[in-house]
């Protein structure tokens, strides 16, 4: 079985609608027969209505987690590509 990594932009998001197409994208892909890492899962992000800021100490704890499953994945897809997300170039370029 092929491993996805689910990538998105995230920060200055309301985290709500985040939390929202991660569950959507990883129930798609799973149907489809993939085995899906997904960074908002890992991360516990809270369905609520409030936006999603991202600190630097708050980066630090999660590069790592993202960075060891980019690693593990076969394919990275970015289902964000129109909302040109700084994190996601980094996690594409660290793929």
């Amino acid at each position: 079985m092929i491993t996805v990594y689910n990538a998105r932009s995230m920060t200055g998001r309301v985290k709500e609608e985040v939390v929202a197409e991660a569950k959507a994208d990883k129930e798609f892909l799973e149907k489809a027969g993939f085995i899906v890492l997904c960074p908002v899962e890992k991360e516990e992000v809270p369905a609520t209505k409030q936006i999603l800021l991202s600190s630097k100490k708050a980066m630090e704890d999660y590069w790592p987690k993202d960075k060891k499953m980019i690693e593990e994945c076969d394919v990275l897809f970015d289902l964000t590509p129109e909302r040109k997300s700084e994190g996601v170039a980094h996690e594409i370029g660290y793929a």
